[in-house]
């Protein structure tokens, strides 16, 4: 029994349309092409998580990095909580002069974050 013959509002007198192949494209080269555009989609998306990763990990570098000049900004006893922000904010704006500071020795840093904070040091 003919399911579609006994359907109220079906046309059973068109013929189902048969949908042939463009431009006598083989199975094997639709499927090379494929593989080609999925290839460059899966290349493309690395690279770009590759990105994302780097930028992440270079984020929590940098809060590694401002974590440690506060506690050694800390460890100078004679600056206020005042200069020690605004020295961090200095250092975060000017990455040379923050290289500088953390590669001295530690009993020239208070000099160097005094000679900043009084303008000795021409910016």
């Amino acid at each position: 029994m003919d399911v579609a013959s006994e359907t109220p509002g079906v046309d059973n007198s068109v013929a189902p349309k048969i949908v042939g192949k463009k431009r006598g494209v083989s199975d094997s080269t639709m499927a090379d092409r494929l593989c080609d555009v999925l290839g460059k989609f899966c290349k493309s998306f690395d690279d770009h998580i590759g990105s994302l990763v780097h930028v992440i990990g270079d984020d929590a570098d940098v809060g590694n990095s401002r974590k440690d000049l506060f506690n050694v900004l800390g460890d100078i006893d004679d600056l206020t909580e005042d200069e020690r922000i605004d020295v961090a904010h200095f250092f975060a704006k000017n990455v040379d002069y923050l290289q500088m500071f953390m590669g001295m020795a530690e009993g020239s840093r208070a000099r160097y974050v005094r000679r900043l904070l009084g303008g000795h040091i021409k910016i």
